[in-house]
């Protein structure tokens, strides 16, 4: 659930960076360092089974997070940045 959320965050412009997302779960949640924050976490089990494994879990998986398993997109890819990037540019630019 928590790389879920994060996923949602990035999907609605609330991270810039999937490494942010990793940095406040280091200090504010206490998330193991030694597992690299959620995001890296996600990306080294791999995509495809932990959208498998929310899905099971009975949870709705972030449309990113679907999107990413359906074009194969990698954490640190082109499209993957450029797509999280017209997330927070369209929501945070009116400000």
């Amino acid at each position: 659930p928590v790389v879920n959320e994060g996923y949602k965050c990035l999907e609605e412009g609330m991270a810039i960076r999937p490494s942010d997302i990793d940095v406040c779960l280091h200090f504010g949640y206490n998330w193991p360092r030694y597992r690299g924050g959620p995001m890296q976490w996600a990306t080294s089990m791999g995509l495809p089974k932990v959208l498998a494994k929310i899905e099971r879990m009975g949870l709705q998986p972030s449309a990113l997070l679907k999107e990413c398993v359906e074009k194969k997109w990698k954490l640190n890819s082109k499209d993957f940045l450029k797509r999280i990037d017209q997330a927070w540019s369209g929501r945070w630019s009116k400000l």
